[in-house]
């Protein structure tokens, strides 16, 4: 569901703000698989202060071997707070208001994940599995050497 991706994104930026990022010399950008249009709305609904760029083709997904899945698995994420009922309608409510520019967010089955890259080179990665398994904000934060409960 992309309303989950959103709430990750939301927690993202509270709890990794750039200037957390800029301390460790560490960069975040979010690549989704919608299409360019939609990346204004999808800033403003989440707050992203990240740079967003788009694969719609998914091109990067698959040479990334990111699988896809609507399966919800077995645990809500602590990202993620309302319950699937509320998520659902949220979801739909951001579809149809967003006019037609709400069917082009991309493929709701297409799982991701997060990726370290240093100098050109995976350090760490973690594919999700099901539509509610991003890393947590606080594995995040033990893969960059960031202490629990920190901001910076």
């Amino acid at each position: 569901m992309k309303k989950q991706c959103e709430d990750y994104v939301r927690a993202l930026g509270q709890d990794l703000p750039p200037a957390s990022l800029t301390s460790l010399n560490t960069n975040l950008t979010i690549i989704g698989c919608g299409e360019p249009q939609t990346i204004a709305a999808y800033k403003q609904r989440t707050g992203c202060p990240f740079p967003i760029y788009c694969d719609p083709n998914r091109a990067l997904y698959a040479k990334l071997g990111m699988t896809s899945s609507l399966a919800l698995g077995d645990k809500k994420p602590d990202y993620t707070s309302p319950s699937l009922v509320t998520s659902t309608v949220t979801a739909f409510w951001n579809i149809l208001s967003s006019g037609r520019k709400g069917f082009q967010g991309g493929d709701f089955a297409q799982n991701g994940g997060e990726w370290l890259f240093e100098g050109g080179e995976v350090k760490w990665c973690r594919r999700m599995k099901h539509t509610r398994d991003h890393a947590e904000v606080r594995e995040l934060k033990k893969v960059l050497g960031m202490k629990e409960g920190s901001k910076a």
